[in-house]
């Protein structure tokens, strides 16, 4: 599907530099927008008309949102990051010269994913088959992270002020899907734990507090769970 988009988008691409005449370049527009984004945050986008019917497009996205400390009924908390960062190349079709447009394009995707969850001293966890106790003086930590594909296809439709048109100020509105695949997860665990269960020592590691980041036991239990 991938491929298919960007085949598309070089299509595009090349049609539209086809159907811009000399005059038409001459008479070309520049414009900005400020944009807001649910699902890319904050950003700037710049571009140029292209022929009658074309828009070429860069634009740029970033935010992060925070979440605050959870405690829940244990006494652990928990902590979150979304962080959004994109930038990508875009180009719109206006295929009735007006405010209607089909949009394709290619974005540079660093949007990531941060969680923690920090035990509290002395309480015991199950992780995976596993039951851990947290060290009180060196508490359990668990760090996951969660990324996405760092090149990414953009499909969408929206309405906007085509750059061929007559200059002004108009309002925007798309909607598209950002194609960044299936996400790639990695945790894993930091701070002092011990096994509580001697008869699994194996398959658990050590019933003395240790340094989960050495304990390949713990390692391998938090990709179980």
């Amino acid at each position: 599907m991938q491929k298919l988009v960007r085949g598309l988008l070089v299509a595009a691409m090349v049609l539209a530099a086809g159907t811009a005449s000399a005059k038409d370049r001459e008479k070309a527009t520049f414009g900005g927008a400020v944009d807001a984004s649910a699902l890319l945050g904050l950003g700037v986008s710049v571009g140029t008309g292209i022929g009658e019917r074309f828009n070429l497009r860069a634009q740029y996205h970033g935010f992060t949102y925070d979440l605050d400390d959870i405690e829940d009924d244990s006494g652990a908390t928990y902590q979150g990051e979304l962080e959004l960062k994109t930038a990508g190349l875009m180009i719109d079709f206006h295929p009735f010269k007006g405010a209607f447009r089909l949009t394709l394009g290619l974005a540079s995707n660093g949007n990531q994913i941060n969680l923690a969850g920090i035990a509290s001293p002395g309480s015991t966890y199950e992780v995976g088959s596993c039951t851990y106790e947290s060290d009180p003086t060196d508490p359990l930590r668990i760090d996951g992270t969660v990324e996405f594909a760092s090149t990414a296809p953009y499909v969408g439709i929206g309405w906007g002020g085509h750059m061929a048109s007559e200059p002004g100020f108009f309002m925007t509105f798309d909607l598209g899907v950002l194609m960044s695949g299936s996400p790639d997860t990695q945790i894993e665990g930091r701070g002092s734990a011990r096994n509580t269960n001697a008869a699994q020592i194996a398959q658990c590691g050590p019933t003395t507090y240790q340094d989960v980041s050495g304990t390949p036991q713990f390692q391998q239990a938090v990709q179980d769970a």
